[in-house]
């Protein structure tokens, strides 16, 4: 994921053009503040719908190393 910082700002054209999606810093801010001053361990996933990358370690290796391609591969086009 990516959030909307001065660090992106080269790619961030790039990153709509292919509708990549860009969290906003406080939107990913107030997550983490959230989860800190819950004070319970846990992770912190933005958007939502990422949790499922928590539970990939449990999947088979090959198919680990499927979807970490394809993401590599839609990454390279957005930059």
């Amino acid at each position: 994921m990516w959030a909307r910082t001065p660090l992106i700002t080269t790619w961030e054209s790039s990153l709509d053009t292919n509708r990549a999606p860009v969290l906003e810093a406080s939107d990913v801010a107030d997550a983490v503040v959230r989860q800190v001053l819950a004070g319970k361990s846990g992770y912190v996933y933005l958007p939502w719908h990422v949790a499922i990358a928590g539970g990939m370690a449990a999947w088979p290796l090959w198919l680990q190393r499927i979807v970490l391609g394809l993401q590599q591969k839609l990454t390279e086009k957005a930059s």
